[in-house]
């Protein structure tokens, strides 16, 4: 018995200690600056001007293998808006030389993990042929296509120059459009298959 009269009152000091602790690392983590909007956009914008410099060189990879007539125009299209995309946020730090597209701030373990994932994309690409070679394409496309997307859209609505943010949420629509094209003809090689 005296056992358990220890025990109780050691396990309601360990889920204090606990609540504690947790509660300590919330009001730590709640002490950390809030960005403002605009430090939101300029970080949005730089991971889209990133996303879109990679995007414009995507018809590239068509070079990759010849059995690609049904994707080709959609990838190609992909480039083509990736490029007009990135001339639009051009003219806009033209406009604005303030605006900068090199804040694309993120953790070292993050920036690590993009690049093998780039990595092993590429290699899978290569590896394949085919239908394959454009279900992994397409693929790759409905990720890249959801997150300019996304950016885009977190850019335009924390953007102070409304003129700007109209224009990137032009971005964010054909972006989108892209993914749902992407993505139907996704559909569609899976019914063939």
């Amino acid at each position: 018995m005296k056992s358990s009269f220890f025990q109780g009152p050691a396990l309601i000091l360990s889920i204090f200690m606990g609540f504690f602790a947790l509660s300590t690392s919330i009001a730590s983590s709640s002490t950390e600056k809030t960005p403002t909007k605009t430090e939101i956009a300029i970080n949005a914008y730089s991971l889209l001007y990133d996303l879109l410099l990679n995007e414009k060189d995507v018809a590239k990879v068509l070079t990759i293998s010849k059995e690609r007539k049904a994707i080709d125009p959609l990838i190609r299209e992909i480039s083509v808006t990736a490029d007009e995309s990135l001339q639009i946020l051009d003219h806009s730090q033209k406009k604005e030389p303030a605006l900068t597209f090199n804040s694309a701030h993120l953790p070292v373990g993050e920036k690590a993990t993009r690049d093998e994932i780039s990595k092993t994309k590429m290699k899978n690409l290569v590896a394949n042929s085919g239908e394959q070679f454009s279900i992994i394409l397409l693929l790759t496309q409905t990720e890249a296509l959801s997150y300019a997307s996304h950016l885009a859209y977190v850019a335009a609505n924390n953007d102070e120059n409304s003129e700007r943010s109209k224009e990137t949420l032009k971005i964010s629509k054909k972006m989108e459009s892209l993914y749902d094209r992407t993505v139907a003809l996704l559909a569609i090689k899976k019914q063939i298959s």
